[in-house]
């Protein structure tokens, strides 16, 4: 429907539960339907749910009675196969199509060897048939994410070796104790009348100046150890990603990228 540029409802695009939504709907095969709560919507129940046949001269349903229960009997047999809680996806919703922009979700499908094939589909196809990607396999998502970590890691190395000096930490808070004493003592000549209130401005900006790329200095210094941190932690990641468990790895801390 989507494809063909037909609109549902107030002009929104069809998504995968107004389609269930009509095939549940039993005015389609003849019947009213009162007092259902939507599961979306949340309405609170006003009695049980009833459901009887529209009495109106003339009326046909659209399809009949037996269509409709065998939609039912397919959709509640294809439910069984849904996506589990317990089953841990770490790219869905990250992962983005590079097509049309939505997010990837992760079902799987058990082969006839009894392993799991897991896979990801883009939503903006199977939810809303707006696009035409293919699935992609899982090992090929976890392959170009360690390819992306190794990426990381190597262009934090490169500006850490290429920008930066190396630095001593010690040496910089040595250099800055010595022009806290050098402040120290041009106030004590200017207050005993030996500097005049210019030479005292003068020397002062000059300890500041010096006292302000020092710091710069020792701000970079703490930006080398997270630096440092960081590159360890891709590396922890790149290593251990094939022994983690599904759950460790569907984690927040993973880079956003698009499929």
């Amino acid at each position: 429907m989507n494809k063909y540029g037909v609109k549902a409802k107030k002009g929104a695009i069809w998504s995968d539960f107004s389609v269930r939504f009509i095939l549940r709907n039993p005015i389609y095969s003849g019947k009213n339907r009162w007092n259902w709560r939507s599961p979306v919507k949340r309405k609170a129940y006003t009695g049980a749910e009833i459901i009887k046949e529209i009495d109106q001269e003339g009326f046909e349903p659209i399809i009949s009675e037996e269509l409709f229960r065998e939609t039912e009997k397919r959709m509640k047999e294809r439910s069984y196969m849904a996506f589990r809680s317990d089953n841990y996806y770490p790219f869905s919703g990250v992962a983005k199509c590079a097509k049309c922009g939505h997010s990837y979700t992760g079902p799987f499908k058990k082969r006839r060897s009894r392993t799991i094939y897991r896979f990801y589909k883009c939503a903006g196809r199977c939810k809303f048939g707006i696009c035409d990607s293919q699935v992609v396999v899982e090992e090929s998502i976890e392959n170009a994410l360690l390819g992306m970590l190794e990426l990381a890691k190597t262009e934090l190395e490169f500006e850490d070796k290429n920008y930066y000096p190396t630095v001593d930490k010690n040496e910089i808070e040595k250099q800055l104790e010595k022009i806290k004493e050098k402040k120290e003592r041009t106030k004590d000549l200017y207050i005993d009348g030996d500097l005049t209130k210019d030479q005292y401005k003068k020397r002062l900006e000059i300890f500041q100046e010096e006292e302000k790329e020092l710091l710069s200095l020792l701000n970079k210094v703490d930006e080398d150890a997270n630096i440092e941190e960081i590159k360890e932690i891709l590396q922890n990641i790149k290593n251990e990603w094939h022994n983690m468990s599904y759950e460790s790895k569907n984690t927040p801390s993973i880079p956003f990228f698009k499929v």
